[in-house]
């Protein structure tokens, strides 16, 4: 099991970068502001940048990739895991629902603010869906993640079976 979750982790972080780079490298035309502007990019970022330490940690806990130690236990590997795919999660939200730029990193001396528009919905997917539909995008992705953060009795009474 443990080898499960390593080898699905290295593909997820690995298609995440993929996925990111191609994001990057495409940027389209007239898309407001450049790259890391908008909270939803600052956000996924963050998730990025936590995956990726987390996997680190991990091989380091690990020891020899030949002869790894499987069996470790972590409060700050899965605290980590668990706020990187709560960033993940928050950040596909944010992008579903605005592309609102919060920072100008050209600006001589860099800041952040909330401009009075941040709260309305300009994201791709009301562009490309309608804003009802977008909102179902919305809240099905939050509901999952509460769904995968909280997964109820069930799980709890399977892991005191284990131990």
């Amino acid at each position: 099991r443990v080898n499960q979750h390593k080898f699905l982790q290295i593909a997820v972080l690995g298609s995440v970068f993929m996925g990111f780079l191609a994001i990057y490298k495409n940027k389209p035309a007239g898309f407001p502001g450049k790259h890391f502007m908008s909270v939803h990019s600052l956000v996924g970022l963050a998730a990025l940048l936590l995956m990726g330490w987390n996997m680190l940690d991990a091989a380091y806990r690990q020891g020899s990739p030949i002869d790894p130690r499987l069996l470790w236990s972590s409060w700050l590997h899965r605290s980590a895991g668990t706020l990187a795919f709560t960033l993940s999660f928050s950040a596909a939200a944010l992008g579903l629902f605005n592309r609102t730029v919060v920072v100008d990193w050209a600006a001589s001396s860099i800041r952040f603010e909330l401009p009075e528009t941040w709260n309305e919905m300009n994201g791709w997917a009301k562009s490309t869906h309608g804003e009802p539909l977008a909102w179902v995008f919305i809240a099905s992705a939050l509901l999952l993640l509460l769904q995968m953060l909280f997964p109820g009795a069930a799980a709890a009474v399977d892991k005191r079976k284990e131990a």
